[in-house]
């Protein structure tokens, strides 16, 4: 697990409609669970706001989100 903290690890989650209910619940408990191993995520409570305050609805555009993440990371890179 000490190698892992050597990177900016992000979880994309969905929070499309689809993800109402159950799955959305699910995805909270699996972040919860892996929450302590990574050093961004400071609290629960944290987590617990993030999943209290959205709302899954909408589409799942996921190809757009992940072109967003990587021009993020690209820009991130360049400023080191």
């Amino acid at each position: 697990m000490p190698f892992l903290l050597s990177f900016d690890i992000v979880f994309p989650i969905d929070d499309s409609g689809s993800m109402q209910g159950r799955s959305w619940q699910e995805t909270k408990k699996a972040l919860l669970t892996i929450s302590p191993i990574y050093r961004n995520i400071t609290s629960y409570s944290r987590i617990g706001n993030l999943f209290r305050d959205v709302r899954p609805s909408g589409g799942t555009p996921t190809g757009t989100r992940i072109n967003q993440m990587a021009w993020i990371v690209g820009c991130n890179a360049l400023a080191i």
